[in-house]
């Protein structure tokens, strides 16, 4: 599958959309990292949204909320893509058992 991303109005196939949104994902999650973060992770939707991740270990709270919103905000540049969803879930599962998406950005 091919994908437009604005940056260069370049297209792009799945497999270097998904570098490039793991790369900028661990770039993004410097110095936006709550102590309640175990992991994020990061993926596209069908409809080209992009989608991030959040287990915590901990009820989520509103900084948790705006760190993953910084985040996403940071991806978005990078991209070129248009709309991301946010998820933030509290859970005690292992890591192995969360879903990684295309991948982890954030192991704690």
């Amino acid at each position: 599958m091919l994908t437009l991303c604005q940056q260069g109005h370049k297209i792009m196939n799945d497999i270097d959309l998904k570098e490039l949104l793991i790369e900028s994902g661990k770039r993004a999650v410097e110095g936006n990292i709550s102590p309640n973060f175990r992991a994020i992770a990061v993926g596209i939707k069908q409809n080209q949204t992009i989608l991030i991740k959040c287990y915590l270990s901990t009820v989520p709270s509103n900084l948790d909320y705006e760190l993953i919103n910084d985040i996403s905000g940071e991806i978005l540049a990078d991209t070129g893509l248009d709309n991301t969803e946010e998820v933030c879930e509290f859970t005690a599962k292992s890591i192995s058992e969360l879903d990684s998406l295309y991948g982890f950005i954030y192991i704690k």
